[in-house]
């Protein structure tokens, strides 16, 4: 995304698939997925469930997975940024 350009993060690959899934943004080398949840794709039970077994899948495999939704992004940029290069600075540790 635009935001994670701009905050100068970088290592990352929109829409990988892995697992039988695509994670929105994978950071591969430090087994990070970071997952855009937003409400118009994700309402009906089915949508909900396979989010839930496909975050079981990436954690089962080693991979930390951080879930935002798109109000995050639009609304709280800044705290979405921090977040993720949180986790990029302890995954490298």
């Amino acid at each position: 995304t635009e935001l994670l350009t701009a905050a100068g993060i970088s290592g990352w690959m929109p829409n990988m698939p892995a697992y039988g899934y695509v994670i929105d943004f994978a950071f591969t080398a430090a087994r990070l997925a970071v997952e855009i949840d937003g409400f118009g794709f994700h309402r009906d039970v089915e949508t909900f469930q396979r989010d839930r077994t496909k975050r079981n899948a990436l954690v089962a495999a080693g991979w930390t997975v951080l879930n935002f939704t798109w109000a995050d992004l639009i609304e709280r940029p800044e705290q979405f940024v921090s977040a993720v290069t949180d986790a990029l600075s302890r995954l490298a540790s």
